[in-house]
Parts: C-alpha cells; sequence; structure tokens
C-alpha cells in the first residue's frame, strides 16, 4: 500500500519527520514530478496514471482530477504559471506527447503545443517573459 510521503525538517534539518499521508494507491510508477500551487495543493504529474494527482494539504485529501488521458511515460514535472495554470512537461509515451496543460479553477485539462514524440524532455520552466521552456 502506497501514500504520499511527507516530511518535515526542524531546525535546519537537524530532525526530521516522515509520514504518510493521502489515499492509498497500490499501483506503481503513478506520478512523475509535482508541484505546490498558490491555492495550497499539490499537482503531481500523471506518468502511468490516467489522470492529475491532485494532494489538498489543507484536508490531507488527493483526488484524480481533469480528464483521463491513456497509456505509460506520458508527463514529468510541472510548473505553475502567473496565470494560475498548471503546465506538465510531456515525457513523449502514450498521450503525454504534448504539453498538458491544467486549470485547477474550472478543472478542466487541455493538450497545448505541437507534438514532441518520443522521450524527449524531464522537465519545464516558465520564464519570467511567460513562455514555457522544455
Amino acid at each position: 500500500m502506497r501514500k504520499l510521503a511527507q516530511i518535515q525538517a526542524f531546525g535546519g534539518f537537524k530532525k526530521t519527520v516522515t509520514q504518510f499521508v493521502g489515499n492509498t494507491d497500490t499501483s506503481t510508477n503513478k506520478y512523475f514530478g509535482c508541484v505546490g500551487h498558490p491555492n495550497g495543493n499539490i499537482y503531481f504529474s500523471p506518468y502511468f496514471k490516467d489522470y492529475i494527482l491532485e494532494y489538498n494539504t489543507a484536508t490531507g485529501v488527493s483526488r484524480e482530477v481533469g480528464s483521463s488521458y491513456t497509456g505509460s511515460k506520458k508527463w514529468v514535472g510541472a510548473k505553475v504559471h502567473p496565470s494560475g495554470k498548471v503546465y506538465f512537461s510531456p515525457a513523449g509515451g502514450g498521450t503525454g506527447t504534448k504539453i498538458l496543460e491544467y486549470d485547477p479553477i474550472t478543472e478542466i485539462t487541455r493538450l497545448v503545443g505541437s507534438s514532441v514524440g518520443g522521450d524527449h524532455y524531464s522537465g519545464t520552466t516558465i520564464h519570467t517573459n511567460g513562455k514555457i521552456y522544455l
């Protein structure tokens, strides 16, 4: 049984406490990377899973959000754009050949940009000019 690992450091990392939080999931290779959002939630990149995972840090509850995308090795890493939307970097497998955009307000996902094809990217950044770079 696997849950999210939450690590809290105290006193300059001299003491750490690890606890497992969220819902239990027994599948493997579920997510690859995550990002904290200003709304207090953490969003996990769906690698083998079909949905984005949203973990609410206030309630300790996790849930799948957005549309379903099948396949494996889909997205790795995520960044929050100044607009509040979350962008997931394409890993190139399954349906993950384009950038995945998620709007936490509307809970709508969409694929954006050109198709990149097989295993090209492993992260993303958002420049101060507002553009996404892989």
